[in-house]
């Protein structure tokens, strides 16, 4: 009767055979928007229900333009996928080229060349998905600029030369988690999400990237100290730099970027010492006679302040103490202070140092075998202002070669 429910269509398909069938493929999830027919597909599914209880078995393989490949496996269930679903489509040998028109609309490049390899894996149980997506490419090299107002601002060629390998490979893996019955979530978003934030992570910081890909500590290599108002390559500093040639090796399309720069106060008050140092060592070097070292200082102290300020300096002290050495030690202090910042340091002298240091690093990187072509030294210097170190630490960053 028109009062009883019609019972729902039930269904059992024991196996269906493909043969030289076509698929067409997508995932727009990806970072390039996979997208490709799947062509001579063969293979089978069998049990597909429409009971909640019965699972679904795919095995497909078939071939992606002339000489890539796909293969399809896992189980599901037909009735309800977001109930319990294990499928892996692995695709090989891909010509990565046609998917230009995506990359020239997300990331404004199109591609010149290149090979794709994607291991894809989407598993959900009772609406948890956890997808695994394994991306490999070789050769892969952006081609022209393309006007896209969608186009992201993202570094992505520097975040390509960073990861790929001194075989052309690049590998990631861009893991996507959620509840596909959450209005909020959506798939390609996170996935987006999760590969903007890699690129993002590797510009900031490129060497910890490369430390944590090759399993070294690089990050501590682009930190070359030097002693204050000096520009000579310390032992452990020359180690460091010996690595990271080895580091750059590992990843031919990567430069080095050297900034010249100094610290505002810590080397300039190092170098004014070096210069008091300078017109005192023709003096007392390598004398142990004090009152040569003392009347040296006074007759250089009042030659810069006057007998007038050298009297009140005197006078400020506190009687008691002439009669010892202290007081001609704590004097002697005040002049020394005095005459050290009385040195004169000019910015040119500051800048020089700093492209000193960055000259000596690229000597050796280039005695080390280090490419030239590589290596990028800024022309303009910068001041740095830091809280009190032991040793001034030289700026390296990488770019793109």
């Amino acid at each position: 009767s028109d009062e009883k429910q019609k019972e729902a269509l039930t269904y059992m398909l024991g196996q269906l055979i493909v043969k030289n069938g076509t698929l067409d493929f997508s995932d727009f999830s990806l970072p390039l928007k996979f997208k490709t027919r799947v062509n001579k597909l063969e293979g089978d599914i069998v049990a597909i229900s429409s009971s909640l209880d019965e699972t679904m078995f795919i095995k497909l393989d078939g071939v992606v333009d002339e000489y890539g490949s796909a293969k399809i496996g896992g189980n599901l269930i037909a009735a309800d996928p977001t109930k319990k679903t294990d499928i892996k489509v692995d695709f090989k040998n891909i010509d990565v080229t046609s998917l230009s028109p995506y990359t020239g609309k997300f990331i404004g490049r199109k591609i010149q060349s290149g090979k794709l390899w994607l291991d894809l894996g989407y598993k959900i149980d009772n609406k948890e998905l956890v997808s695994t997506n394994k991306i490999r490419m070789k050769d892969l090299e952006l081609g022209e600029n393309v006007e896209s107002e969608e186009a992201s601002s993202m570094p992505v060629g520097l975040a390509i030369a960073l990861l790929k390998d001194s075989d052309g490979y690049i590998d990631v893996s861009v893991p996507v988690e959620g509840n596909v019955d959450d209005p909020d979530f959506k798939y390609g978003a996170a996935a987006w999400k999760a590969v903007g934030n890699l690129i993002t992570g590797i510009a900031a910081s490129p060497f910890k990237f490369l430390g944590s890909a090759l399993g070294i500590d690089a990050e501590a290599m682009a930190k070359i100290e030097f002693d204050f108002a000096s520009a000579e390559l310390m032992p452990p500093e020359r180690e460091k730099l010996d690595k990271l040639v080895d580091v750059f090796v590992q990843r031919p399309e990567i430069g080095l970027v050297l900034m010249p720069s100094y610290m505002r106060s810590r080397d300039k008050l190092a170098m004014q010492k070096n210069k008091l140092y300078a017109l005192a060592v023709g003096e007392f070097k390598e004398s142990d006679e004090r009152n040569t070292k003392y009347s040296f200082i006074k007759k250089l102290y009042i030659e810069t302040v006057g007998d007038e300020t050298y009297d009140k300096e005197y006078d400020k002290l506190d009687k008691s103490l002439k009669e010892g050495d202290d007081f001609k030690s704590l004097f002697f202090d005040i002049q020394i202070n005095t005459l050290i910042a009385a040195q004169k340091v000019t910015t040119k002298e500051l800048e020089a140092l700093a492209k000193n240091r960055s000259q000596n690093i690229r000597e050796h990187l280039l005695s080390k075998g280090f490419d030239g072509k590589r290596i990028k030294v800024e022309s303009a210097v910068t001041a740095v202002d830091m809280a009190e170190v032991e040793h001034y630490t030289s700026h390296l960053t990488i770019n793109v070669n």
